[in-house]
């Protein structure tokens, strides 16, 4: 949140590429394992463009009887979306942290320069 305060995500970045969170998806698997899915995405009604819902905590938002969540490390999710959709952030006090498109693209930047 002190981030979105101040417009300056540098210092939560390591945290978030960092940990794990969960994300609604439609899967097109059947049975248990998941490996051929397609996150679920909404359009923001502030700016109209996709976006991902994830959380931390998976009783921060309800996923459905058709529907699945996996749980992925943040760095790995920015990576796989495709570069015109954001991420919004269900917090556990029923509030959210949008990312928008250009932010999720920057944080995306940030894990292609970093060589192992």
């Amino acid at each position: 949140m002190s981030c979105k305060a101040t417009e300056d995500y540098t210092p939560a970045w390591e945290r978030f590429a960092n940990t794990y969170f969960f994300i609604r998806i439609n899967s097109k698997d059947s049975g248990p394992k998941t490996s051929d899915f397609r996150f679920q995405v909404f359009h923001n009604r502030q700016d109209g463009k996709p976006y991902i819902s994830i959380s931390e905590h998976m009783q921060n938002f309800s996923v459905s009887e058709e529907q699945k969540a996996i749980r992925e490390v943040g760095g790995k999710i920015v990576a796989m979306l495709n570069p015109e959709v954001g991420i919004t952030i269900a917090l556990s006090n029923n509030g959210a942290f949008c990312m928008p498109p250009g932010l999720v693209g920057w944080l995306r930047a940030s894990i292609q320069g970093v060589k192992p």
